[in-house]
């Protein structure tokens, strides 16, 4: 059965983003935005998404999934998309996160180790090379980064595993707690689907690690 949610409207007309907010009974104090994929070029609510909802609500989750706007080429959309969604939840201005919790992110901006098609979706096609550090994320890791999980396969052929690992590097180095996942196949965007056969190795792992804070 599909869980109930409540959605939110994150601007004033039909083009704005959306939150759908799954609300549990039990609270445990924690909250979770989900970003679902998609290359900005569409969004994988369902097994990027939705699907995750009943997973989240039994372990006294509050979970919600952000219908984020497509960008062309204008980075602060989803920017402000985001800060609105976490606004929401929290009833108050404070836009950092606890956690992050990211499945085969694009991290990196660089020309090395980015998802071009998403880079240029995001950002456009000229591209400043002072920008391209700006977003990248491994480069500007401080002690005060979210404590992250990470969960990935090895033959990712649409985004470089490079990105999480130089991303998990940058994190140790600065001593922000994270746990790095790298399941041997499975391929990109397996999300909560029962076809990734590591599906319950890494549930089962996040769900000790969500414990332990």
């Amino acid at each position: 059965m599909e869980q109930s949610f409540i959605e939110y409207s994150l601007g004033k007309d039909a083009s704005s983003a959306v939150l759908w907010v799954y609300p549990v009974r039990k609270p445990r104090g924690k909250a979770i935005i989900m970003c679902p994929g998609g290359g900005f070029n569409q969004i994988a609510s369902d097994h990027e998404g939705r699907d995750f909802a009943a997973w989240f609500n039994n372990q006294g989750i509050t979970y919600a999934v952000l219908n984020y706007r497509m960008p062309h080429g204008d980075v602060e959309v989803i920017r402000e998309d985001i800060r609105e969604a976490i606004r929401l939840i929290r009833r108050q201005s404070a836009d950092r996160p606890d956690f992050q919790v990211l499945l085969y992110p694009v991290i990196s901006m660089t020309d090395r180790l980015t998802h071009w098609p998403s880079r240029e979706r995001m950002l456009g096609e000229t591209i400043s090379e002072g920008l391209k550090e700006t977003l990248s994320l491994e480069l500007h890791v401080t002690a005060d980064t979210p404590r992250t999980f990470i969960v990935l396969a090895e033959d990712d052929q649409a985004v470089s595993p490079l990105n999480s690992i130089v991303y998990y590097t940058a994190l140790l180095k600065h001593g922000v707690s994270a746990g790095l996942h790298i399941y041997p196949e499975g391929g990109h965007s397996f999300g909560f689907r029962d076809s990734f056969i590591y599906k319950k190795l890494w549930t089962d792992e996040l769900q000790k690690w969500l414990l332990t804070f």
